[in-house]
């Protein structure tokens, strides 16, 4: 022992511990780097995973395709997630990591028209002034459904009165959105009913029914907020009643479309479709926000308009609700802000009297977690400590299908405080690291303080907060709802000739079918258009029958702000000319009202904040949630009214609502918003926000808004090799994505792997950039998927029979590429296996089950064993980790034969040992011993290892004594390869021959590491020799 560790001034006995016995570090294992989509996951940033269960846990199961069903609303599970499955394959084996990068959709910086990343049903260059017009071709994109409670929305002109006058009859109302149809191009969709008449009711008269209206209140045709539609392409129409009602046979999610991927004919054959279910499909619908706002159930004791749905009064198809053109995007919740400090209540509001503090914002989910995911902070406490005056609270990530009777807790964080200097600071508790893509580097650059411990979610402070210049007794309590289209008022009717729409005022066309030679035709919505802007110039009207306006009658804007909207069309007949005026009002998520709702056992358990559930106090559900959280349309996204670039939107949107705990009154907990600023909140009675957290009620939950996966949602596989065209990046984001992830991990200081894939990716651009990365890299092998051999059924039309390829076209095709890589293979053909975990079965490219059987062959012996033949490559056997069923080819000697002298490994299939991986060639053409994939992994292996070695004297002195350690060093590691059987002859040189004193002086120590390595048996030739009786053997 060293006695400078002790302090010896009077005598005594000093003892001391020395632990040798510390196990060394174990050097990290290495393995592949997987591209590909999955049900959920950090999007376009490596992740490296250590086993199956923490794959499920980040990623979800692997996605075995053909669930059909309300896609809008699920999601996509008709395309096979063939990267997922590759991944789960190797972690079985339990050999090692997994990185995998999810594929979700970006979109160049410089994109060009048509290569935007997401989904429209409206052509980029339609202009929304003009239409939807009277051609029923010239339509598109997003219409919407108001309905209101017909004795109270409407007032009503009788034609002579000035506007205003006393003619008007009715109290005004509001006409709640319903539902969003998204129409394909050249289709509209119409209410067919009664339509109002001069009293403010609904009839049957002739003239005032029609068989089919777009902007036109119309009412219900049987109780139970029952009404018919009228989807027409020109050609043919398909009309149905329809109900909110979802134990209905007409609930209007079971009688209409709700999978966007029926439309697609590159995957859909549409004319074996019925009810026109190729032209449009039902997006959202808001379910809760009607049953909380609708009341009325009689017959005509509802009306309903439908209308096309734009932003902001705009006239380009950019704003229009079925725009959604845009990258990948994390949602975010609202900005948390503090409680009023103030003990002046009176005037009191929330963004004006407190103090922003944080935001949280995803870990690359995407619309994942604003579907499944919701924030709740509790235990809202005050500091106790004279010292500290910081308060605490505690962070939760729940799920948002769970309810405040049984909180389903996926991630806590506990006694998180506002103090920058503190462990407990809530940004260093979660973390707030994020990557960025830097378009002209082509790599991730990390950006935050704190590292994330969160694997969902990441804290953006206020800088003021982070800064410590904010008051310290500052506790969460209220949050920003997410962003709407603002709610306006509206004043429409069948309007005169008369001038154009003013500066500050809507406009609304529409017209309506009567009479033999009336033409259809659909309706213009503006939203949200702000006083003093220019005005409008609207199409003139239309015939209609036995009637003929011309434009739309001058409407003088009403004071405060409201919104105006003038609508011209005609009813025919009487020439009756009615006015209608009502609030729109677009749908939000409801909040809890009372801590009692629910019927919790402790009301102090209460969160209040939003209510997800199915209705007020339920306990289930609501599966519309995800509608009030989708982002807003166009090209940006949005998390903050008036925050966006295009002056068509400025002002069109609002805040859900604007909660706070300052708004909680009464000794049972009740919510009214405004309730502070009337002086009977808790805290205004008690002038303190301690009267709110005194009474127990200190928690509240939010959402997470406006995520958005980037992905064309009417693709089956949005990666298609059929989409993915061209070599422009910047004019198709599929490609364009799929390079960016090649980009991401081309680095391997930055991830770390041993072979590249990305399975099921046939288009021969990215397959030979992933071959170019691998060689860059130099340490790991690509494992590739090439083109005709099949094609999945999301990508075609053709029958089975016609989706196969040959082993000849394959091969033709292989050859005319000219690769000569020895850090590339491929196999041939697809393969058909077994989802254990859902026991659905599919066909997955050879590459999910030849990686897979690399991980299984290295579990059984080492790496460097060829991963193929009956001991290790037997897929029938469980190799690949999922089991083997059949395979699309069943391959001949003369097929292997074929495949083989091109270096595409065959998968075979015999009578007695099933199907197997029948070789183990690498795409180089010259011969060598890297012509073959056990000794070019050996080499990837050996390389890493060696390098590590190295790393362990890098800056020492360049003198004999560190030659040595290192020759050491790498004989000792060379060695066990050798007695692996890796090796049959290794020498390492390192001495003045090869470090020279001219690279001493440079500072380069240079080495030679000569290696024989160990080849695998692929051809066994066996003579069987018949002797005579007498012959001896041993002769």
């Amino acid at each position: 022992m060293s006695e400078r560790k002790f302090r010896f001034v009077s005598p005594g006995i000093f003892v001391n511990e020395i632990d040798n016995s510390q196990l060394p570090n174990q050097l990290p294992d290495v393995g592949p780097v997987i591209i590909g989509r999955s049900e959920r996951g950090p999007g376009l940033v490596p992740r490296r995973v250590e086993s199956p269960s923490e794959f499920v846990e980040l990623y979800g199961n692997p996605i075995p395709g053909r669930r059909g069903g309300d896609v809008w609303r699920d999601g996509n599970y008709v395309g096979p997630t063939y990267g997922a499955y590759a991944a789960m394959g190797y972690l079985r084996a339990g050999v090692g990591p997994v990185t995998y990068v999810r594929l979700v959709g970006e979109q160049a910086s410089d994109v060009t028209t048509g290569g935007e990343a997401g989904w429209s049903t409206i052509d980029s260059s339609l202009s929304i002034a003009t239409t939807p017009n009277v051609a029923i071709s010239s339509n598109a994109g997003a219409y919407g459904l108001f309905i209101a409670n017909s004795s109270s929305a409407t007032k009503t002109y009788v034609e002579g009165a000035a506007a205003g006058g006393s003619n008007f009859r009715g109290d005004g109302g509001n006409f709640y959105l319903a539902a969003v149809w998204h129409m394909n191009s050249g289709c509209s969709i119409a209410l067919s009913g009664a339509i109002a008449t001069a009293s403010c009711n609904f009839s049957a008269d002739t003239g005032h029914a029609h068989t089919a209206a777009a902007g036109l209140p119309i009412g219900n045709v049987d109780a139970g907020l029952t009404f018919k539609a009228i989807i027409d392409d020109g050609s043919e129409t398909y009309s149905t009643t329809f109900d909110f009602d979802k134990n209905s046979s007409k609930y209007i999610r079971k009688v209409f479309n709700t999978n966007p991927q029926l439309g697609n004919s590159n995957h859909t054959e549409t004319s074996a479709l019925n009810n026109m279910e190729d032209k449009y499909w039902l997006g959202q619908t808001y379910d809760r926000f009607i049953a909380d706002n609708i009341t009325k159930s009689s017959v005509n004791d509802v009306m309903g308009a439908i209308v096309s749905l734009q932003l902001g009064g705009s006239t380009t198809s950019s704003d229009n609700f079925s725009y959604m053109k845009k990258g990948f995007r994390d949602p975010e919740t609202g900005w948390v802000f503090s409680q009023d400090t103030t003990t002046a209540y009176s005037g009191f509001e929330a963004s004006v009297r407190t103090q922003k503090l944080f935001k949280f914002i995803g870990l690359n989910h995407g619309q994942w977690a604003s579907k499944n995911l919701k924030i709740s902070i509790k235990d809202i406490k005050t500091s106790t400590n004279e010292l500290d005056p910081y308060g605490t609270f505690t962070v939760l990530v729940r799920m948002a299908s769970d309810s405040d009777n049984a909180p389903d807790i996926v991630e806590q964080f506990t006694n998180c405080n506002l103090n920058p200097a503190s462990e407990n600071y809530v940004a260093k508790k979660i973390g707030d690291r994020y990557f960025s893509w830097l378009e002209g580097e082509k790599r991730l650059r990390l950006y935050g303080e704190y590292d994330n411990q969160s694997n969902y979610i990441r804290v953006e402070m206020n800088e003021s907060v982070a800064a410590g210049a904010t008051d310290a007794t500052l506790l969460p309590f209220g949050f920003y709802g997410p962003v709407k289209p603002k709610d306006y008022s509206i004043f429409h009717g069948l309007a005169r000739p008369g001038d154009a729409v003013a500066a500050g005022e809507m406009a609304f066309k529409s017209g309506s079918t009567t009479g033999a030679s009336a033409e259809a035709y659909s309706s213009w919505f503006g939203v949200g258009r702000t006083e003093g802007t220019a005005g409008l110039t609207i199409p003139k009207t239309l015939s209609t029958g036995d009637d003929e306006y011309g434009s739309v009658a001058q409407v003088t804007a009403r004071g405060g702000g409201d919104y105006i909207i003038a609508m011209s069309g005609g009813v025919g007949v009487d020439g009756f000319m009615g006015f209608t005026t009502a609030s729109i009002k677009y749908p939000s998520l409801p909040l809890r009202i009372s801590a009692s709702d629910g019927g919790l056992s402790n009301i102090k358990n209460a969160y209040f904040g939003i209510d997800t559930g199915i209705t007020r106090g339920s306990t289930r559900h609501d599966p519309g949630y995800i509608e009030y959280l989708r982002p807003m349309p166009g090209t940006s996204h949005i998390f903050t009214p008036g925050t966006d670039s295009s002056a068509n939107v400025a002002g069109a949107l609002d805040y859900s609502f604007i909660f706070t705990l300052d708004d909680v009154s009464g000794s049972t907990g009740v919510y009214v918003s405004g309730s502070r600023a009337g002086g009977y909140s808790l805290s205004a009675r008690k002038n303190s926000f301690t009267g709110t957290l005194d009474a127990g009620f200190n928690r509240f939950t939010m959402p997470l808004f406006g995520g958005h996966d980037g992905l064309d949602i009417t693709e089956q596989e949005p990666f298609s090799n059929k989409a993915i065209s061209g070599t422009d990046e910047r004019a198709n984001y599929e490609l364009y994505t799929i390079k960016r992830a090649i980009n991401t991990i081309s680095d391997p200081e930055f991830v770390e792997a041993n072979i590249l894939s990305v399975p099921g990716v046939t288009n021969t651009t990215i397959p030979d950039q992933l071959i170019a990365g691998a060689e860059n890299r130099a340490d790991a092998l690509a494992v590739i998927d090439i083109e005709n051999v099949y094609t999945p059924k999301t990508e075609t039309t053709e029958s089975y029979v016609n989706r196969l390829g040959t082993v000849k076209t394959a091969v033709d095709a292989l050859r005319a590429r000219r690769i000569n890589s020895s850090y590339a293979c491929t196999y041939y053909p697809w393969v058909q296996i077994r989802d254990n975990i859902s026991s659905a079965a599919l066909w997955v490219p050879p590459s999910v089950v030849a990686i897979g059987t690399f991980a299984s062959s290295e579990a059984k012996a080492e790496l460097w064993f060829a991963p193929a033949g009956f001991s290790r490559g037997g897929l029938s056997d469980g190799s690949a980790g999922w089991p083997v069923l059949s395979t699309t080819e069943r391959l001949r000697r003369e097929d292997r034969d074929d495949l083989y002298s091109a270096n595409i490994n065959p998968i075979a299939s015999f009578p007695s040992e099933g199907i197997v991986i029948f070789g183990q060639k690498t795409l180089q053409v010259t011969p060598s011993a890297l012509d073959r994939i056990n000794v070019r992994r050996l080499l990837v292996f050996l390389k890493k290892r060696i390098s590590r070695i190295a790393s362990g004297i890098l800056f020492d002195q360049n003198v004999r004594t560190t030659w040595t350690r290192f020759k050491g060093e790498a004989d000792k590691f060379l060695g066990s390869v050798q007695a692996r059987l890796g090796l049959t002859e290794f020498r390492v040189v390192l001495d003045e021959t090869t470090t020279t004193p001219d690279l001493v002086d440079r500072n380069i120590l240079y080495a030679k590491i000569y290696l024989k390595p160990a080849r695998s048996i692929e051809f066994i030739a066996i003579d069987f020799v018949i002797t005579k009786t007498g012959a001896s053997f041993d002769d």
